[in-house]
């Protein structure tokens, strides 16, 4: 198990060092379908998010609670963001502290009305996880499924071989 850590250590400097962006994922909205959607963009460019931004997608800001010109995020190259809030009716909330001006930190959550959002790192694309016990749409879930995957290519565990069952075990496990 020690040397398994560097290994995910690795990994995760390369990636950051090379693919990584800033990213904002919807992680609570009223309509649940719309959890898991996620959009990243570049260091040093603005995005204003609004009732009306198509960045995650038609209508997911489209909360009554999100105004129109709501709140202007600008990534910076030490990974923090500068959220600004336009003036918005019912504010914009980080951490569930409600700000007029803040940076962000990977792992904080932007609130815009009933609509939260991580603000983290994740590569332009990657693939979705599935998973049947794991729950989760994040990168990073994506890189442990693969690293299991890579451990124990099988779903099965065995936790004694004993009599008949041994040579059973070995064909499944080979």
């Amino acid at each position: 198990m020690g040397s398994y850590a560097p290994v995910l250590m690795w990994n995760e400097e390369r990636i950051c060092s090379t693919r990584l962006r800033p990213c904002l994922t919807v992680v609570h909205h009223p309509r649940p379908e719309l959890v898991g959607l996620w959009t990243t963009f570049e260091f040093g460019a603005s995005l204003e998010l609004g009732r009306q931004c198509l960045c995650l997608g038609a209508g997911v800001l489209s909360d009554p609670q999100v105004s129109h010109r709501h709140v202007s995020i600008r990534p910076c190259q030490d990974r923090t963001a500068h959220v600004v809030d336009l003036g918005s009716k019912n504010g914009t909330f980080v951490n569930l502290s409600r700000v007029t001006e803040a940076h962000l930190q990977p792992g904080d959550v932007l609130g815009l009305g009933g609509i939260l959002l991580l603000y983290h790192m994740a590569p332009p694309m990657y693939c979705v996880p599935n998973h049947p016990r794991l729950v989760g749409m994040s990168h990073r879930l994506a890189l442990v499924i693969e690293q299991i995957s890579k451990i124990g290519p099988h779903p099965t565990t065995v936790f004694s071989v004993v009599g008949s069952a041994q040579t059973w075990q070995k064909a499944k496990l080979n």
